[in-house]
């Protein structure tokens, strides 16, 4: 096929149909023919993306024939004969004229305003002013020979006019830029085609060099037009950004001469284009293809100051290429490059320099140092993030009152419009800590404008750095971009005019002496700095903040340390011997590397068998051939090579890119995410180490829906661009496995279990020289065999996440911290996170005080927040006794904090110590901490007043905690501080002392929220006088009506009544006054009147005389009555109260003494009238004390015989004890048969007793009480109960109140468990108590009595956590039927269940107790590395953990809880660590406890509810002299004890009872009779019994225990009760007599043995002790024991409570009879 001028045109073209997607081909040789030609056809591309070539190019004949022109120089002799005339064009007039006008206008008045300026300016400013003019006019003269040419060309083609015009608008717009590399264009061609074939160009930033000179090469005539140029570039992200701009500057409608390459799926971009931007490494491969680059003229080695490894390679090669081809030229580019040591290398090919100024536009360079005391970088590395984000936050602030961002490049466009912001900082992790905290930054400040953050650093996805580049979106105001060093080289984003410079970074390098990777912070070069700047200046003017002062820039290094002398060279070696050369160590390099480096990475690829020798070259063998196609190193990619005969080529892919890339994980920085965090992570981590963790995190990320990868990522703590890098670099690996084995690799199918295999060993066999051994010590960590030097476990690894120390490990690379701790000795701060804060926040004090050369290091990734001090060995005393002296005096500060706990339910507060222990109760009234001073206070300035203060309260006592107020507080309060002394006494006298000597301290107490009292009152038991007077009053007559109507027999009966009760003057009406008197009636006839009744007689006293009369007379009548004053209306309420004021007035009259100091103690109550025809008032005044209830009725009766009597007439004042006993309706029908047994024995006939009898009175209400209180058992560790020592705090465990509610539904009795009481109450029948105190005996003894097994330590705690610390989780997975405790301080586990189920159990436990054993044995039971122990566990402690503040133990949140819960429900007060024994402090229990410190303080008291309670009961227990509980079960009421019986009212129920012993009122006996009373009710029944032994028993069933008497008879007795058969001799029973008679005749020969030869056998038989010793209330008034002779018992309402149950006991049977009548009508 011929050409057209026998010439190709290599470019590179797309062509797209309506059929075909575009695809992309090099354009071969094009036909002249015209039939063929394609009609050119516009095409815009003005929709297509910044950089993006067109999609669709044509060509005509016209078009071809003039780009060939171009290329072959046709039009350069004219051109050069006409430079300067622009008239000589023949063109009337050019299509770019417009353009052409505007930009030289520009130029004119910009080079007049210089002119103009110059004679204004200052003498120092003239030269600079005189440069830039011939500047600009060198650079109009440059060109106007351009513009000339082109004219030419038109005047020769005009057929190809439009691609003239667009050429020249591209020259036009290359030229209005002004950038300074245009003025050296033809200094650029001058050299290269006449001087020599190396140029080395030193231009600043922002110069133009990366995007103008590959242009300039290309159209300038300076390589073969069949040529093409290379550029390349050490970074990626700098390629497309370049490549897309250049291309957008050159491309034409229809054709296209840059190639914008994409780095993806292993596939290197085409070089078909006539510019082509590769990387460094791409180069070599092209060595290696081609090694004399044939199809190249030109290359250009881009940002050679940055000294990459490649870098130097290429420089090396490119020489070696130069040798070979005399027409190839090279050009080195660099911002900061030392030109003198490439002039020397390159001397050869006569190699020159050109130096050009750098950035147009001007940047303001601003210096902020961080304020500290320390000095060069240990003062930039303190919070450089927190900074870097603060001063873009700052910025972000003033760009928010602007115009949104547009891409314009005025002066003055800094003051209208916003702009982008770069900042730098050392690694990609921090740039995306840096995103995250700007964005809550500014949600925290409210930003009013929307603002887009990105970040930009090494490794990035191609997509992601689009997004960095791309045009900023309509919606965002302005734009933030966080990148590492990767964006100081050739990167230009327009807009960018603000630079925030860290001044740091943090490069991975590599020890030749220890050959390890080493991770080191460090300053920037001079160099970095300003490329780090010039990114502000490159489209606009900018302003650059360097956070480092100047005295620091003019420390740094004037340019970066050539990479190849301190990095692993395994890679480069095996890209040098690909590219060719023979033998890496006489390779020509421009600085050297340590032959030693050189030979490790020869001999390393040997033993990768990557390469071999051949004779005496170097060669890759297949393997490394294949190796060096894989984008990981060597050693990696070995690892996937090997993969393939295991079919494991997708999983070990993506753990070689995992290693590649790095840290998967996004650990944040917010202190309450990092255990979740942690705990994510955790979930991940595989035993057999990091290389498996990597492919169990992207099995998961997998397996998620593509929609929810980010969102997956971000729930799980994963980095969401590292794991799109691994997928990228994984799905690469897969591509070129494939290609080179023809395997099917799919990365979606991973197989982990076969992974989990054969990986390991894959690891193994790549990283075998890296090889350590554990030394058996945590502190030292695992020997390095390679290293001869002792190594340990990174704390982000996953051995350490999962507590594993093996005995041996393989790792990748060994990382050092950029402090030198070899020359510092480390000392470990031990104490609380306070006070490690206070130490990190006052290090200029510990500096001061140990030496400058302290370095604190907190690690960022320990979740135990464990803190250490490097310091000289010389410093190490003074820094022990610093640190010991700041945490003794810290810890006695938290060690005295005590607080005032409000009770719940309860109106006092109890002041209690950090550790739970109780100080003293705070009783209503009373206080301990009080507000002090004036809202006003500064205590900034006001010092001095601080210390006024605390001599004050100093003189009285102790201050446990000194609370200052700020601000809105003080308005609050009205005070400016809170004083807490150590006790109320101290308080109280420092209180007095202010206001009686007016110290003028503004003291006011602070007493906590008060509680309200529950209403009403509750009397158990009071003295009562029933008040009877007559509401309707007689008339002194009555009358018997008669049943007979009969003459004689009305005269019979007027007889007798006259005879018997003649005083009563009786009359009866005669038969003929009915004649007379029409009002009357015959029944009036019926009716005898008595004339003279007593005032004081009722109906029923007259009834009770009559009766007995007219019956002994058979005198049958219908009724008999008083007859009294008529009916009226029922008093008002007010009629009721001013009654009741005249009986109070009445009583206080004649029983004056008897007022007590606080109000009358009594009170009167009158009963409302049911009805008008109501006879009597009835009125109780009722008297707490009976002895002062006594007096009154005493004094009242004293005052009635002496005429002293009630204002509404004579009164029936009646005395009478009430006892009263509210219980709920449950318990009073299980106690009611033994309520009854009590009421049967006081119904005897033969049993008397009246009010005299005191004792008998308080005997019957104690065997009630007894009844109604049941059995209280005092829960406490070795209480006894009946004798027996038992571990009764058990039963307020979770499992001994478990048990306790299925005893209460098994036997119907009512429990009631107080932790604040300390005991608990077991109320029922007496027969069901007895059952119930038998099984807690046995429950108790069956829990003293456990033998544990011997297990592992950390069962218990391996066997919580896999419940998730829920008991009630593991009780269901044993079914129903059981309970589960434990106590982990103890190490104990209470089981109640089956026997199955325990053995289940047991089995259980066994498994895991063995695992850890086998676990132990495989790690050489030595101790985990770097995790401290849990001191309550004993394990490793967990993520999730808590270190004490007294003493610094470590210890795991959840064995916290646990022991906390145990020390509450034992009282086991002071809560102390379980290693040393020191206190918890209040700020423990506020994050154990209350949460966190920024939490809602109004629900502390109800979270410290069962802590505050146990604190209560335990004080309360030991100080039983001072306090004691309200009797009333579920009431929180104490009272103080006083040295005298009295009566107190609770102040929460009202109840009332003896101040003295706590006990009921018992008003006639002292404290210590009724003591004997409660607790031995039935004394006189075993003294009665042991009395006469021989006789009297109890009934051996254990359900009856009637009490038995033999008076005569045989030996077997039967009980009459429940009818069982027994021995009188050994109490043996039966249910058959014959049992009975079987048995006394073998035992005891007989039925009549003699019994006095027995007692002694009796009395030494448990049996019949304990029989003996039975307490039986009702026994106690049996009819036997001689109480008394016969007497009555009534059962009668309350007028209060119709439902309670009242026990009235009285002497005089008929007045209360006729009382209970009344009351019942």
């Amino acid at each position: 096929m011929k050409m057209l001028k026998q010439q190709s045109l290599p470019c590179q073209l797309t062509f797209r149909n309506e059929e075909e997607t575009a695809t992309t081909k090099s354009i071969f040789p094009i036909r002249t023919d015209h039939e063929i030609a394609i009609k050119a056809q516009p095409c815009s591309s003005k929709n297509k993306a910044y950089g993006e070539p067109p999609d669709v190019f044509f060509l005509d004949l016209s078009s071809v024939e003039f780009l060939y022109s171009i290329f072959n120089n046709r039009f350069s002799a004219e051109n050069n004969a006409r430079t300067n005339t622009s008239e000589s064009c023949k063109v009337p007039c050019l299509p770019w004229q417009q353009s052409l006008r505007r930009v030289r206008g520009r130029v004119k008045y910009h080079i007049g305003r210089l002119t103009n300026l110059k004679e204004t300016i200052k003498f120092s400013k003239l030269d600079d002013c005189e440069q830039e003019i011939l500047k600009q006019k060198h650079a109009t003269e440059i060109f106007n020979k351009i513009h000339n040419r082109y004219v030419q060309m038109l005047e020769e083609l005009p057929t190809a006019e439009g691609v003239i015009t667009e050429l020249m608008e591209h020259e036009i717009e290359r030229f209005a830029c002004g950038l300074p590399v245009y003025n050296i264009r033809e200094d650029i061609k001058n050299i290269l085609c006449n001087q020599g074939r190396v140029l080395l160009i030193v231009a600043g930033t922002g110069s133009g060099k990366s995007t103008q000179i590959p242009q300039y090469l290309l159209l300038d005539d300076i390589i073969d037009p069949s040529q093409k140029i290379l550029c390349s570039q050490p970074r990626k992200a700098a390629i497309y950004e370049l490549s897309s701009r250049v291309a957008k500057e050159t491309s034409l409608n229809n054709y296209c001469f840059v190639n914008v390459p994409v780095y993806k799926d292993g596939l290197r971009p085409s070089l078909d284009a006539k510019i082509n931007f590769i990387t460094e490494k791409h180069l070599l491969d092209c060595i290696k293809q081609d090694p004399t680059l044939s199809e190249f003229g030109c290359v250009m080695i881009d940002e050679v100051h940055e000294r990459t490894i490649y870098t130097d390679i290429c420089l090396g090669m490119m020489k070696k290429i130069l040798k070979l081809r005399s027409d190839m030229k090279l050009v080195i580019t660099s911002a900061t490059l030392d030109p003198e040591l490439l002039l020397n290398y390159f001397a050869e090919f006569q190699a020159k320099k050109l130096e050009i100024p750098g950035h147009h536009y001007s940047i303001k360079i601003c210096y902020e140092p961080p304020f500290s005391g320390c000095k060069g970088i240990r003062a930039l590395i303190q919070d450089y993030v927190d900074r870097t984000v603060e001063k873009v936050v700052d910025i972000c602030k003033s760009e928010a009152e602007k115009q949104p961002f547009e891409d314009i490049s005025w002066e003055d466009s800094l003051e209208i419009h916003a702009a982008h912001i770069m900042a730098f900082l050392p690694n990609p992790y921090e740039t995306l800590i840096a995103e995250e905290r700007l964005s809550e930054r500014l949600a925290e400040i409210k930003h009013s404008v929307n603002v887009k953050i990105v970040t930009l650093y090494g490794k990035m996805p191609i997509e992601d750095q689009i997004e960095v580049f791309a045009p900023l979106q309509p919606e965002y105001h302005h734009k933030v971009i966080f990148t590492t060093n990767v964006g100081e080289t050739s990167i230009t984003i327009p807009g960018v005019r603000y630079i925030v410079d860290c001044g740091l970074a943090k490069v991975k390098k590599f020890d030749a002496i220890s050959r390890k990777n080493v991770l080191e912070m460090g300053l920037i070069s001079k160099s970095a700095a300003e490329q780090r700047a010039g990114r502000a200046g490159r489209t606009a003017p900018g302003i650059c903040y360097r956070l480092y002062s100047k005295e620091q820039y003019e420390e740094m290094e004037s340019r970066n340390v050539p990479e190849i002398l301190f990095t692993n060279l395994d890679e480069a070696v095996l890209h040098m011997i690909a590219a060719g050369v023979t033998d890496p160590a006489e390779f020509d390099f421009v600085e050297k590397p340590n032959s030693s480096v050189l030979m490790h990475s020869k001999a390393l690829l040997r033993s990768l068998k990557a390469v071999e020798s051949c004779g005496t070259m170097l060669v890759l063998t297949q393997l490394g051939k294949k190796m060096k196609q894989l984008p990981v190193e060597p050693r990696l990619a070995k690892m996937v090579l090997d993969s393939v005969q295991y079919d494991l080529v997708s999983e070990t892919a993506i753990v070689c890119a995992s290693i590649h890339v790095g840290s998967l994980f996004h650990r944040r920085i917010k202190q309450n995410k990092l255990i979740l965090a942690d705990q994510k992570k955790l979930s991940f981590c595989e035993d057999s180490g990091d290389p498996m963790t990597f492919l169990a995190v992207f099995l998961q990320y997998i397996r998620t829906p593509k929609s929810r990868f980010k969102y997956w990522c971000f729930e799980n703590f994963v980095n969401s661009k590292h794991m799109k890098y691994v997928f990228n670099i994984a799905y690469m690996i897969c591509k070129i496995i494939c290609r080179l084995t023809g395997r099917n690799v799919d990365i979606n199918k991973i197989d982990i279990s076969r992974a989990r295999t054969f990986i390991p060993n894959l690891f193994c066999r790549s990283f075998a020289s890296n090889l350590a051994m554990y030394s058996g010590l945590p502190e030292r960590g695992y020997y390095d065999f390679n290293e001869k030097k002792y190594v340990f476990i990174h704390p982000s690894s996953a051995l350490k996440y999962n507590d594993i120390t093996p005995e041996f490990i393989v790792y990748e690379c060994s990382i050092c911290t950029s402090n030198d701790f070899n020359k510092l000795v480390p000392y470990n701060i031990k104490c609380g996170i306070t006070t490690k804060n206070w130490i990190i926040s006052h290090k200029d004090m510990l500096q001061q005080e140990v030496g400058v050369e302290c370095v604190e290091k907190k690690r960022f990734s320990d979740p135990y927040h464990r803190l250490q001090i490097y310091v000289p060995v010389k410093n190490l005393p003074k820094l022990k006794a610093f640190i010991d002296r700041i945490i003794e005096e810290k810890v006695d500060l938290l060690c005295k904090k005590t607080r005032e706990v409000r009770i719940m339910h309860a109106d006092y507060m109890l002041h209690m110590s950090g550790s739970g222990t109780p100080l003293e109760i705070l009783m209503p009234g009373e206080f301990c901490s009080m507000y002090v001073g004036r809202d006003d206070i500064n205590w900034a300035i006001d010092v001095a007043y601080r210390t006024k203060v605390e001599e004050y309260f100093g003189k009285f006592g102790k201050i446990t905690e000194f609370v200052t107020f700020y601000g809105a507080n003080q308005k609050k309060t009205g005070h400016s501080c809170l004083i807490r002394m150590e006790n109320k006494e101290v308080a109280k006298r420092a209180f007095v002392y202010n206001r009686e000597n007016h110290c003028d301290f503004n003291i006011e107490p602070y007493f906590g929220r008060k509680c309200l009292n529950k209403e009403g009152t509750y009397h158990p038991s009071a003295y009562r006088l029933l008040i009877r007077w007559w509401r309707r009053p007689s008339h002194g007559c009555g009358e018997v009506k008669l049943k007979s109507h009969n003459f004689h027999q009305r005269i019979y009966a007027f007889n007798v009544i006259s005879k018997h009760l003649g005083h009563f003057q009786p009359s009866l009406l005669s038969e003929d006054l009915v004649d007379r008197d029409p009002n009357l009636s015959v029944d009036d006839l019926c009716r005898i009147k008595l004339r003279s009744l007593p005032l004081d007689i009722d109906d029923k006293r007259l009834l009770h005389i009559l009766r007995p009369i007219l019956n002994a007379y058979d005198i049958e009548f219908d009724e008999i009555y008083v007859v009294r004053k008529k009916k009226y209306p029922v008093e008002s309420k007010k009629d009721l109260e001013e009654l009741s004021r005249r009986i109070s007035d009445h009583i206080i009259r004649v029983a004056k003494n008897a007022v007590g100091n606080n109000g009358y103690p009594f009170e009167v109550k009158i009963r409302t009238p049911k009805h008008s025809g109501e006879i009597k008032f009835v009125a109780f005044v009722l008297f707490n004390d009976m002895n002062i209830g006594i007096h009154v009725g005493n004094a009242l009766k004293e005052a009635a015989e002496n005429g002293t009597v009630l204002e509404m007439g004579s009164a029936n004042v009646q005395q009478m004890f009430h006892y009263q006993m509210k219980v709920p309706i449950i318990l009073f029908k299980a106690i009611f048969d033994d309520l009854k047994d009590i009421y049967n024995a006081i119904d005897h006939e033969h049993i008397h007793f009246d009010y005299r009898n005191d004792t008998y009175t308080n005997k019957v209400k104690a065997a009630i009480d007894k009844v109604i209180d049941g059995y209280t058992i005092k829960c406490k560790d070795g209480e006894r109960v009946d004798d027996a020592e038992l571990p009764c705090h058990r039963l307020l465990t979770k499992t001994g109140r478990d048990f306790l509610y299925n005893l209460s539904q098994k036997y119907v009795i009512f429990l009631n468990t107080s932790p604040y009481k300390m005991e608990v109450k077991i109320q029922g029948s007496i027969l069901n108590v007895e059952k119930a105190k038998i099984e807690i005996k046995r429950f108790l003894r069956e829990w003293l009595d456990a033998d544990p097994p011997d297990y592992q330590p950390g069962t218990l705690k391996t066997l919580l956590a896999q419940n998730g610390y829920d008991l009630y989780s593991l009780e269901k997975q044993f079914g129903c039927g059981l309970h589960l405790d434990a106590n982990i301080t103890r190490r104990e586990l209470l089981f109640i269940g089956k026997e199955a189920q325990f053995q289940e159990l047991l089995k259980m436990l066994r498994s895991i107790s063995d695992s850890i054993q086998s676990s132990d044995s495989s790690e050489t039971s030595f101790s985990k590395i770097g995790a401290p122990d849990c001191v309550v566990c004993l394990c490793t402690a967990d993520l999730e953990n808590y270190c004490l503040e007294a003493c610094g133990h470590y210890a795991c949140r959840s064995c916290l809880n646990i022991q906390l819960k145990a020390s509450i429900e034992t009282r086991n007060f002071p809560i102390v660590c379980v290693a040393c024994e020191k206190p918890f402090t209040w700020l423990d229990l506020e994050v154990l406890v209350l949460g966190d410190l920024d939490r809602n303080k109004d629900e502390d008291s109800e979270k410290l509810q069962s802590l505050s309670d146990a604190s209560l009961a335990y004080f309360v227990e030991r100080h039983g002299d001072l306090y004691k509980h309200c009797l009333t079960p579920d009431c929180r009421g104490l009272h103080c004890v006083t040295a005298d019986a009295g009566l107190g009212q609770c102040g929460l129920c009202g109840r009332i009872q003896c101040t003295r012993c706590g006990k009921e009122e018992h008003e006639s006996i002292t404290c210590e009779e009724y003591a004997r009373l409660r607790v031995d009710a039935d004394e006189s029944v075993r003294k009665w019994i042991q009395e006469d032994q021989t006789k009297r028993r109890i009934c051996p069933n254990i359900n009856c225990q009637t009490v038995i008497e033999k008076l005569e008879g045989c030996n077997h007795m039967q009980c009459l009760r429940c009818k069982q058969h027994f021995c009188w001799i050994c109490m043996f029973s039966a249910t058959e007599s014959n049992e009975i008679y079987a048995h006394m005749d073998a035992e005891h020969g007989g039925s009549g043995a003699d019994v006095h030869d027995l007692m002694e056998e009796m009395e030494n038989d448990p049996l019949i002790r304990e029989l003996i010793e039975r307490r039986y209330p009702a026994l106690l008034l049996d009819q036997r024991f001689n109480f008394g002779e016969e007497a009555g018992f009534w059962v009668m309402p309350d007028e209060n409570d119709d439902e309670a149950q009242v026990l009235i006991l009285d002497d005089d049977q008929q007045n209360l009879n006729g009382f209970v009548t009344e009351e019942l009508g």
